[in-house]
């Protein structure tokens, strides 16, 4: 699970950094930073719920 974010993070660095070159960089960094927000929320929402059908799946059993 971590590594995947560390993967995001690198890819991220890579796009701000290509996105300073860029003429039309304002543009490109609101879409960078907004699909980057979207992922790690995405990721957040999965690992909560992974968590929470583990602990179901606990309670289930007794």
């Amino acid at each position: 699970m971590l590594h995947i974010i560390q993967f995001i993070n690198a890819i991220f660095v890579v796009c701000l950094s290509l996105v300073t070159v860029s003429d039309n960089a304002q543009f490109w960094l609101k879409c960078i930073i907004g699909g980057y927000a979207f992922i790690l929320l995405v990721f957040a929402m999965f690992a909560f719920y992974k968590n929470r059908r583990k602990a179901q799946s606990k309670n289930e059993k007794g």
